[in-house]
């Protein structure tokens, strides 16, 4: 559907905010939320468990006539999942959109977003999230972050939580977040999200700001090596129990071998094991794959040496390709094409978790 000009587009979005000890951050995302140019909307904020002042700081922002309705609940920590899942069971809107505790919507992305999903006839859209520090000054290690989508790979595709908004049928039509999940429950709903309903519409103007500070994280975020190959083991898991038609693909295959060796490298062989047992899975799934079976004989053995010489190999095969089929330049994206909303390149991303 494309809104003809002149069309109003209306409907109440639905902002679900969880947090955990983060009372200063919390109202200035709220402060964020009053200075949207969208008419209609309602925040419900989940407690997931806070120890510090949140409540107080709340009810001083209500007894002081903040612009929406704000619904606040408390509940035993749980998690990211369970909080955002709470959230959604009470909202009312036509329209959801997630944000962090720490984080800060623009004024304009609700309108931009909501368009851009009605001119590409979508049931979602994603933005542009600046990553800032505390103080909202660009960081220097990460200074713009992109959505990545890559058509055809959902697991190579991602996006910031607070980056879409979706039309509600979405995230009801899969139960939303996994509650199993306290580390990447985002890329793992946002996964099924592509599988269930295809891709989303993209606007590449920028729709919020993502903070990096030291207050309260409802999930945990230091991790060893071997916490994180588990958690995206775990997260690969989840994902491939919902949609395994959409798991069951050749960069999936290259993905687990690649997650299996690293974990054997570092002796994890609780990970390792889990990454043989889903290839094991896969060859039994499809005929369409019938070299995933021998690949997963290469992730049988317990032993640390096997895995160096086997990482050493990767390597190397990786080298050679990049070498017959080198990768196009990146392009650079100047400080006066993301101040004029011009159309960002994409940047190299990190692991989506």
């Amino acid at each position: 559907m494309t809104p003809a000009a002149g069309d109003t587009v209306t409907g109440r979005v639905s902002v679900i905010i969880p947090t955990f000890n983060r009372a200063v951050l919390v109202a200035e995302a709220l402060a964020s939320l009053e200075k949207l140019r969208w008419k209609d909307v309602e925040v419900i904020l989940v407690d997931d468990g806070s120890t510090d002042d949140t409540e107080a700081v709340i009810a001083n922002i209500r007894s002081g006539g903040f612009r929406w309705p704000l619904e606040y609940i408390w509940q035993p920590n749980a998690g990211p999942a369970a909080a955002r899942n709470a959230g959604r069971r009470l909202a009312c809107g036509e329209f959801l959109y997630h944000l962090d505790s720490d984080d800060l919507v623009a004024p304009a992305a609700f309108d931009e977003l909501i368009a851009a999903m009605l001119r590409a006839g979508t049931t979602y859209a994603v933005g542009i999230v600046e990553d800032t520090d505390r103080e909202g000054a660009r960081s220097a290690d990460q200074p713009f972050s992109s959505h990545h989508i890559v058509p055809g790979d959902i697991l190579a595709s991602n996006w910031y939580t607070h980056a879409a908004i979706y039309r509600r049928e979405v995230i009801d039509r899969i139960d939303g977040y996994n509650e199993a999940l306290r580390t990447g429950e985002d890329t793992e709903m946002h996964w099924r999200i592509m599988a269930t309903a295809g891709w989303p519409a993209l606007h590449q103007g920028l729709v919020a700001a993502r903070r990096f500070h030291d207050f309260g994280q409802l999930g945990k975020k230091d991790q060893t090596r071997s916490e994180q190959l588990h958690a995206i083991v775990q997260v690969y898991e989840h994902f491939f129990e919902a949609c395994p038609e959409h798991f069951c693909t050749g960069q999936n295959v290259f993905r687990l071998l690649n997650m299996g060796m690293q974990s054997g490298l570092i002796r994890d062989l609780e990970t390792k094991g889990r990454c043989h047992s889903m290839l094991v899975r896969m060859a039994g799934m499809g005929a369409s794959l019938p070299a995933v079976h021998l690949l997963s004989l290469m992730l049988k053995p317990d032993s640390v040496t096997y895995y160096q010489g086997l990482v050493r190999v990767w390597h190397a095969l990786r080298t050679i390709r990049r070498q017959i089929r080198p990768e196009a330049p990146k392009a650079m994206q100047t400080s006066d094409e993301r101040l004029s909303h011009k159309t960002p390149a994409v940047q190299a991303q990190k692991d989506p978790l």
